[in-house]
This record gives structure tokens, sequence and C-alpha cells, in this order.
């Protein structure tokens, strides 16, 4: 079941509480000072466009906003030093498998990616697991992925520094490729890529199961998914509880200025280790906010 991890990176870079808190996306946040803000759940997926035609309230929330708050902030002049987090520091991806498992990841791969095995077998066991998930979400034909425009967290963050917004990053990118590439060993990834080859339907489904989900706005569905697998998932709580965890040193005094809006991915906000417990736990007023 350790396969599940690739459609929560989805979801994460794409859980209990009850009430109307978890059936929804867009909450206001009211600081025990009296200052007002917004708090957002993201499917990364998600174009702008679709935004933008669904979620209106989500755009006049954005727009209010004098500042604005993401998970990082990519600068394209930093990927290609990035991107060698995702090669093997030795060696090559055949040395962690067998004669046979590698076999079956040279006749798999070719469904998931165009690039030659020549060139995949530099990569680290996680970057194909990537890019498995990309192609099983692409295959679903989401109306909020085929929209026009850019993926909706870069679309704030790129809208917000044109129009002379703040932007604040939760975690630097540098942060980020680190926990996508380096904190399960190559001997973990490669693990996980076996296992989903041996059944990429489950992998598949899960991913519809995911984003019906979050069409719905069943944030409490969405997390209790993650609930009921997370004993699967055994080190995986730096991809969401840690990093709730990190946030929380920086949210609160951005949202004690008040005038805010922060766009996260949606499994950032229930369960007791979300988001919306912690802020609750600190005193903030969070009521859900209509999205039309």
């Amino acid at each position: 079941m350790k396969r599940l991890f690739s459609t929560l990176l989805s979801l994460s870079l794409l859980v209990t509480i009850t009430g109307n808190l978890s059936a929804q996306l867009l909450y206001e946040v009211n600081s025990p000072g009296g200052k007002t803000s917004h708090l957002f759940g993201t499917l990364h997926l998600m174009k702008s466009g679709h935004l933008k035609d669904n979620y209106p309230k989500v755009i006049d929330a954005y727009q209010a906003a004098d500042k604005v708050v993401v998970e990082t902030v990519i600068d394209s002049s930093k990927l290609p030093a990035l991107g060698q987090m995702a090669l093997l520091s030795e060696g090559q991806l055949s040395d962690l498998f067998t004669e046979e498992q590698y076999q079956q990841i040279e006749e798999v791969m070719p469904r998931y990616s165009s690039y030659p095995m020549a060139m995949l077998k530099r990569f680290k066991p996680i970057q194909l697991l990537l890019m498995i998930t990309m192609k099983q979400y692409q295959n679903l034909e989401l109306p909020m992925q085929a929209a026009s425009g850019t993926a909706v967290d870069q679309y704030f963050a790129t809208a917000a520094k044109e129009q002379g917004k703040q932007v604040i990053a939760l975690e630097s990118l540098r942060e980020q490729f680190n926990l996508l590439f380096n904190e399960l060993s190559d001997s973990a990834q490669a693990e996980m890529l076996l296992e989903t080859l041996d059944n990429p339907e489950e992998g598949q489904a899960l991913a519809q199961q995911m984003a019906r989900l979050y069409q719905n706005q069943a944030l409490t569905d969405l997390g209790q998914l993650y609930q009921n697998h997370k004993e699967d998932f055994q080190n995986m709580s730096f991809l969401l509880e840690e990093r709730n965890q990190q946030w929380m040193q920086k949210l609160p005094k951005v949202l004690d200025e008040g005038n805010a809006f922060v766009a996260v991915g949606a499994l950032h906000l229930p369960l007791e280790e979300g988001l919306l417990a912690r802020l609750e736990a600190q005193g903030y007023e969070i009521t859900p906010a209509k999205l039309r």
C-alpha cells in the first residue's frame, strides 16, 4: 500500500475535524487580535482558468489581500541545480533492482514517460514514481486540469508578484526538492516504485477518488482516506504532519497582521494535525466561506 504515497504527493508537491470545517475549501481566518485573512486548500494540478470560472469568491479573496502565502515559489533559474537532487549520487537505477524487476520497469515506463530508459536510468526511483503519478492524473482528463492557464499555486505566486503584493513562501524550493528526493532512501523509493508498477490500476483509481472528493469539497472524506491508510505510510509524516508543524512557525505572524491570502494543498487543512485544528488551538476563529 505504500504505492499510495505517489498520489499523496500530488495533493500535499496534491485528518478528522467534524462539522462544516471539513466540507469546505475556502475559510475566513480571524486572528485573536481581530485581523481577517483567508485560507484556501488547493489541488496542485488545477489550472487557473478553472479556478476563475468556478471559484469566483476565491479570486475575490485573493484580489483583496495585500500579501499572498504559498507553499513555495518556483525560481526557474534554480531548477537546473536543484534538479541534480533527482539523480542517483552513484551507480544507476538497475543497481537497485533484480534483473527481472528492472526488466519490468523497462517494459512499463514507456506508458508513462517519453524519455528513453538510457536517460531514466540516471534518476532516483522517486522521479519515475512522480512521472507515473502525473500521467495517471492526466489520464483522468479532469476539467480542472484541462482548463487554460497555469497551475493554480504558480498562478497565485506569479500574479501576486506582478500586482505588487507581498509573496511569502512557507518553504524554500530547495527544501521542497530535498523533501521529495532525499527524505527516503533509494531502496525505500525502489520498493515503492515496484509496488506501484505491480498494481497501477489501484493508483489510478485512488487518483480518481481523491480528485472527486476534492471537487465535492469533501475534506473529511479526503482526510479519512489518508487516515485509513496511515499505518501503511509508516514514516510518511514528513509529507503532512511535520510540514504543517513547520509552517505554523510562520503562519501566525502573517495572520496576526491580517489581510493575507494563504493557498496550500487541501490535504494540509483537515485532521487533528491539520492547519485548521492547529490554528483553532491557538485562538484563531475559522469560518467556512462560499466559493461562488
